[in-house]
């Protein structure tokens, strides 16, 4: 399974036995696909096409990849055929995915599938988890990422410019996300020894702080 290759439509249409309510099942092969957090975005700004990322075959030594499908089912598409693919963001002002192969940060076209790389990270391995995060304006990236060295840290990239930061972390991150409110402050689970399981840090690495609820 390749780049670009287009597969026979999955879904299958159920109804709620008490509300009545149509569901749509859009993926039925037997494979397994990551879950759609709800924090990420993952719909076009039409609503009718969504990205998620799903092994295309489930075997031994096979590695994610990205898939778009349109909400009836149909025109499900793989996008990457790639090792070492994470970071995963859609952007929400144009139909564009954002994600990490290895080292670089990709910007590839979910339609004509057309791909650049923004920046090539040398102290990065690969992104830690699944996900990104992008600001509301699409103008800022920030990911969980693992070292060269085997530390962590978190990866933020000002886009279009392709300025990069990584702030080396003590301990791993997960579910790093962008303040949709203020477009800079980055919230994430942080697990380092401190009882407190969620952090806030500026964007350009300073304040570190628990959120206290």
């Amino acid at each position: 399974m390749a780049k670009g290759e287009t597969f026979p439509s999955e879904a299958y249409r159920t109804f709620d036995p008490e509300t009545g309510v149509e569901i749509w099942q859009l993926t039925s092969g037997p494979t397994v696909n990551t879950n759609l957090y709800t924090h990420v975005n993952c719909f076009t700004r039409d609503s009718k096409t969504l990205l998620f990322q799903s092994f295309p075959q489930y075997t031994r030594g096979a590695t994610p990849q990205i898939f778009r499908v349109d909400v009836d089912g149909k025109v499900l598409t793989q996008l990457t055929d790639a090792v070492g693919i994470g970071g995963i963001v859609l952007a929400k002002t144009e139909p564009v995915v954002y994600f990490l192969r290895g080292n670089e940060l990709v910007r590839e076209a979910i339609f004509s599938l057309e791909e650049t790389v923004v920046a090539d990270v040398d102290e990065v391995a690969s992104a830690e988890t699944a996900l990104g995060s992008l600001a509301p304006d699409d103008r800022l990236y920030a990911a969980d990422v693992r070292l060269k060295d085997g530390r962590f840290g978190i990866m933020t990239v000002k886009l279009p410019e392709g300025k990069v930061r990584v702030h080396e972390m003590e301990a791993v991150t997960h579910h790093v996300q962008i303040n949709p409110a203020d477009g800079h402050t980055l919230l994430f689970q942080y697990f380092n020894p401190d009882p407190h399981m969620l952090w806030l840090m500026d964007a350009d690495g300073m304040n570190l702080r628990p959120l206290k609820i």
